[in-house]
C-alpha cells in the first residue's frame, strides 16, 4: 500500500507518462493508482477497462489459490502449511 501511495505522487505530477499507465494498470497498485490518475487527467476508457479487468483476473486467480490451499491443506489434513507443502497443494489435481 505504502509503495502504491509514493507511486500516486508521480502519477499527479505526470499523469500520461509510461510509468504512470503501467503503475495505473498493475494489479497490486491500480485500486490507488488509477482513481488519482483518473482524477488528474481522464485516460482513455480503454485504459480504465483494462485495469479493472486485470484487478478483476487477478482477484479471481488469488481466490481460486487461496481456495486450493485451504480445501487441501486445511481440510484434509489440519495441519500448518510451509511453503513447499503450500506450492505442492496448489498443484495438486
Amino acid at each position: 500500500m505504502l509503495i502504491g501511495f509514493y507511486f500516486c505522487f508521480a502519477v499527479i505530477l505526470d499523469p500520461n507518462s509510461s510509468l504512470s499507465f503501467w503503475v495505473s494498470i498493475a494489479p497490486l497498485f491500480a485500486p490507488l493508482t488509477m482513481p488519482v490518475r483518473i482524477l488528474a487527467e481522464t485516460p482513455p476508457f480503454w485504459q480504465i477497462a483494462l485495469s479493472v479487468g486485470l484487478n478483476g483476473l487477478t482477484i479471481a486467480a488469488l481466490v481460486w489459490i487461496a481456495s486450493r490451499v485451504y480445501r487441501i491443506g486445511m481440510l484434509m489434513y489440519g495441519k500448518r502449511a510451509t511453503i513447499p507443502e503450500v506450492l505442492k497443494w496448489i498443484r495438486q489435481a
